[in-house]
């Protein structure tokens, strides 16, 4: 089944393409190149198809606390690259990061006061993490081989 992701979603992130399977799968073109960032995509990606295959409420609840949990780390290691890296794009960056943890932790919220259609759920944790990873990590990967072509996670270590 394909659905089209809302004008907004697109907008924001600016999506080329009209739709996204309501599955997702890991593509290699979601890599950035940076091995720490790419697993812990790898990762989220995981999480979200935990919570798009939640068959009840209290699945769907403990998958969505991980997404959280997971989001929040997963933010926490990219900041630290960019700070690592005097990335130029850090205060925008940064920004999208506290827009999405607030857009994260009211899904959640409306995930527990079952507020949210399937529908719902599959287009804000598909059109999210997908956006965030084809705009605003595809700009860092950027950078990061640009003025470190040498660089590696482990530096993070």
């Amino acid at each position: 089944m394909v659905k089209s992701i809302p004008f907004e979603v697109r907008l924001v992130y600016g999506i080329q393409f009209e739709s996204l399977p309501m599955k997702l799968d890991w593509k290699d073109s979601y890599k950035t190149g940076e091995a720490g960032i790419d697993r812990q995509h790898q990762g989220l990606f995981d999480d979200v198809a935990k919570v798009l295959a939640a068959e009840d409420r209290d699945a769907l609840l403990l998958c969505t606390m991980a997404l959280v949990r997971n989001t929040q780390a997963h933010f926490e290691y990219e900041e630290k690259v960019m700070r690592r890296i005097v990335y130029p794009g850090i205060a925008e960056h940064f920004k999208e990061h506290t827009d999405l943890m607030g857009k994260v932790t009211a899904f959640s919220e409306r995930v527990a006061n079952e507020t949210l259609s399937q529908a719902d759920i599959e287009e804000f944790v598909i059109g999210w993490l997908v956006g965030h990873i084809k705009s605003f990590d595809a700009k860092l990967a950027t950078y990061i081989w640009s003025f470190y072509p040498n660089w590696n996670d482990g530096l993070l270590k």
